[in-house]
């Protein structure tokens, strides 16, 4: 399994955070601000963990979360979905679609590389 992270979020500045959270630790990331780049990058860059934000300029994080698990090829790739919303319809819906876990925003830096530890090995 690789150690690439692929980060999708329309929000530059959260995916410097995560992205320097994350190299800081030692893993590698790609990032992706729509939902097309994000099904191309999975494609391209064959992450070992995903970070998907449920709000994208050009669709819902769902859709993108289906698109991934249709895909035979990206199917087993951990899923997190990362949203400021936190009512229990949203988080039962993440987890039907196939979402493994889900990060609420605002987090903290611990709170994050908990999460992809637990989904991802350290590198």
């Amino acid at each position: 399994m690789s150690d690439k992270i692929l980060i999708v979020d329309d929000e530059p500045d959260l995916r410097l955070l995560v992205r320097m959270t994350l190299e800081g630790n030692g893993y590698e990331v790609v990032e992706a601000s729509t939902a097309a780049e994000a099904v191309t990058r999975a494609i391209t860059e064959s992450p070992g963990l995903i970070l998907l934000d449920i709000r994208l300029p050009d669709a819902e994080g769902f859709e993108v979360l289906k698109t991934l698990k249709g895909t035979p090829e990206l199917a087993d790739i951990p899923v997190v979905m990362m949203s400021a919303h936190s009512s229990p319809p949203t988080l039962r819906r993440a987890e039907t679609i196939g979402s493994h876990d889900y990060l609420i925003k605002p987090f903290k830096q611990d709170a994050l590389l908990d999460l992809v530890r637990k989904h991802l090995p350290s590198p």
